[in-house]
C-alpha cells in the first residue's frame, strides 16, 4: 500500500499493516486505521492510501485511491493580552514596551490576533505598533513592540488602549480576559515660555472719540533655548496690568485709558 496525505502515521493515526494478503479463494482483505488523540487544536487531516505494488504480478491495481478525512475536534486555544510596561516614556532612552498574545495551549496552526487601538494618543504620529499579532505554530506567544515617537511639542500624557480579537472567517482562537490593557505614553518637553512684546511703547491719548491711539501686543511661545515652540495645547494667556494709566475692563475701575481682552493661542 502506498500513503501519503497531510496527516502523519503514528502521529495523527496508525495503520495495522501496509502490505495485505487476499488469501486464495477470497475476495478481499482489510487493514485498519485508528486516529491518535492529542490536544493540539489544528486543521482537517487527509489520510490518502492506493495500491503502490502487486508482488509476483498476480493482479493489475485497479480502482482510485482511497481518502479519509481525520476531523479536528480538540476546542480552540484561548487568548490573552499581557503588556510589558503600562507607562513609557517619550524620550528615546527606554521608549518601548512588548505586547503579547498568549495562548493557553500551544496549537497546531498558526494563530492571528487582531489588534485594534484608540485613546487619546495617535497611530503613527505618537506611537507605532503593527495591526496584527501572528503566534506560530507550537508556540504558547507572539510578540510585537508598541514605540512611542519622540516629539518636541509640550502635550499631556496620552494613552494607547490596546484590544485584540480573534481573527475573522475561519477563527484559529478564542478571546479569553484580559483581552484590553491601556499604555501611558510620558510626555517629557518642559511647559513653553510665554512672552509679551508690544508694537509700540508710545501711545498718544487723543483728544475725541476715535482719535484714541493703540498698541499690538503679541504673545509669543518660546522653548528653553528661547526660539519660537508651538504647543499642542490650548495655552489662555490672561493680562495683568499695572502702571499710572488705568483700565476699563477691571483693572482699575471708573477709569478709561485703555483696554484689551484675553488672549488665547493656538
Amino acid at each position: 500500500l502506498g500513503i501519503n496525505g497531510t496527516a502523519t502515521i503514528d502521529k495523527d493515526y496508525t495503520l495495522t499493516a501496509t502490505q495485505v494478503t487476499i488469501p486464495a479463494g477470497a475476495t478481499s482483505t482489510t487493514v485498519v486505521l485508528n486516529t491518535i488523540a492529542d490536544k493540539l487544536d489544528e486543521d482537517d487531516e487527509k489520510v490518502v492510501v492506493a495500491i503502490k505494488t502487486i508482488e509476483n504480478d498476480f493482479g493489475v491495481a485497479g480502482g482510485v485511491p482511497v481518502e479519509i478525512t481525520i476531523t479536528d475536534v480538540t476546542p480552540l486555544p484561548i487568548v490573552t493580552l499581557e503588556v510589558g510596561s503600562i507607562t513609557i516614556p517619550e524620550n528615546p532612552a527606554g521608549n518601548e514596551t512588548t505586547v503579547t498574545a498568549r495562548l493557553d495551549l500551544v496549537s497546531g496552526r498558526d494563530v492571528t490576533v487582531t489588534i485594534t487601538k484608540s485613546g487619546t494618543a495617535i497611530d503613527g504620529t505618537d506611537y507605532l505598533l503593527v495591526d496584527e499579532i501572528i503566534i506560530p505554530a507550537g508556540s504558547l506567544t507572539g510578540v510585537v513592540t508598541l514605540g512611542a515617537l519622540n516629539e518636541t511639542i509640550y502635550e499631556l500624557n496620552e494613552d494607547v488602549t490596546i484590544a485584540i480579537s480573534c481573527n475573522g472567517g475561519t477563527p484559529t482562537c478564542e478571546l479569553g480576559s484580559p483581552s484590553e490593557k491601556t499604555v501611558t505614553i510620558l510626555n517629557d518637553d518642559a511647559p513653553p515660555t510665554i512672552e509679551l512684546s508690544v508694537g509700540a511703547f508710545s501711545l498718544n491719548e487723543g483728544t475725541a472719540p476715535g482719535s484714541e491711539g493703540s498698541a499690538l501686543i503679541t504673545a509669543s511661545i518660546l522653548d528653553a533655548s528661547g526660539a519660537p515652540a508651538v504647543s499642542s495645547l490650548d495655552i489662555t494667556v490672561i493680562l495683568q496690568t499695572s502702571g499710572t494709566a488705568t483700565s476699563t475692563n477691571g483693572a482699575a475701575p471708573n477709569s478709561a485709558d485703555f483696554e484689551f481682552p484675553l488672549m488665547t493661542i493656538f
